[in-house]
């Protein structure tokens, strides 16, 4: 798998796969998903304090504004205002960790 992510390269019943994987709420997984893939292709997601797992995710709406992610006991938290336990940075920031690009790569062969 290359190291950019397309909405096209992850059709519709993967996207419900990575949504089952994060716990996204059905109505939720794929505009989440594909706004989470917009923000990486676009811009990196910056890892401030690799061992406090803590970073900075662009904003899609307000450039030069970064939201920051944490993650500090297996439990993600973003500071952006969508108010949702999983919002597009901690996508962002899942899938552009090395576990999550190989549990995507998992998914879209079929691995376990």
């Amino acid at each position: 798998m290359s190291s950019q992510f397309t909405t096209r390269g992850i059709r519709f019943p993967v996207m419900q796969e990575i949504a089952l994987h994060l716990g996204l709420p059905q109505s939720q997984h794929q505009s989440r998903i594909a706004r989470a893939i917009d923000i990486i292709n676009h811009n990196p997601v910056v890892e401030v304090y690799p061992t406090t797992r803590d970073w900075h995710v662009p904003s899609q709406s307000q450039p030069q504004t970064y939201y920051q992610v944490t993650c500090p006991s297996n439990q993600f938290t973003c500071d952006c205002p969508d108010m949702t336990s999983i919002c597009k940075h901690i996508i962002a920031v899942w899938l552009s960790s090395i576990t999550g690009r190989e549990q995507v790569s998992q998914i879209l062969t079929g691995g376990n």
